[in-house]
């Protein structure tokens, strides 16, 4: 994920980047955190919710925009659901043997930093990679979740390149003599270019996933050694 978001943000890529992308991807990214199924977090799911609709709205009426409840109010209910599950943890770490407990309020935090970064980018701010790294760690399988994130983050920036696409720039890395030594990952290259002919969306990010700096290489380069 981390290379992802530096090509979309650092290359020539960021300019192709519809507005409020990366906030929206955001608020995608706490929103599934909130819904995950924690009893610690059962009591502040609601409140999680209508700090998430804020941001949302907040995004569709654009910087200045008047009619959306304060920000600094749906603040205080996101801080207020910290502080309780700050409170429980502290109360069950003194018994060591519930472990399972920890865990989940551990999670149930990090959703709700989640949430607290995602609002903030809807104000325009940067935490959108942070909203994510915190939406992960509300997972049992974070690695599974961030693959799922980057899907969704190439997805809402509308620059998943096409099949045929993929096909040409592959065979550019090949030509600047960029494919992956590793003898099983040039083999899985090579074994799926065909699939790629199928113009599946699902084919195409299984590509743009395992090495988008393979897929991005040309915009890579042009970073490196701009003309």
């Amino acid at each position: 994920m981390g290379d992802l978001l530096f090509i979309l943000e650092m290359t020539e890529l960021s300019r192709r980047v519809p507005p409020t992308t990366f906030a929206r991807w955001a608020i995608d990214c706490a929103r599934r955190a909130v819904g995950v199924d924690l009893r610690a977090l059962d009591a502040h799911v609601i409140p999680l919710r209508e700090g998430l609709d804020w941001a949302r709205t907040r995004l569709r009426r654009g910087p200045g925009s008047t009619g959306a409840s304060s920000s600094s109010q749906e603040a205080a209910v996101v801080q207020g659901c910290r502080r309780t599950l700050e409170s429980a943890l502290s109360t069950t770490l003194e018994a060591s043997r519930r472990r399972r407990d920890v865990d989940r309020i551990t999670r149930a935090l990090a959703a709700v930093e989640a949430t607290r970064c995602a609002m903030r980018c809807a104000e325009g701010g940067l935490e959108h990679e942070a909203a994510a790294r915190s939406a992960q760690a509300a997972f049992l399988e974070p690695d599974t979740e961030a693959r799922a994130q980057a899907s969704r983050l190439l997805l809402r920036a509308e620059l998943l390149p096409s099949g045929a696409e993929i096909l040409v720039r592959l065979d550019y890395a090949e030509a600047r003599g960029k494919l992956p030594r590793d003898p099983d990952a040039r083999q899985w290259i090579e074994d799926h270019r065909h699939t790629l002919m199928l113009e599946d969306p699902s084919r195409s990010l299984a590509f743009v996933l395992r090495d988008p700096k393979l897929v991005f290489l040309a915009e890579l380069e042009r970073i490196s050694c701009p003309p």
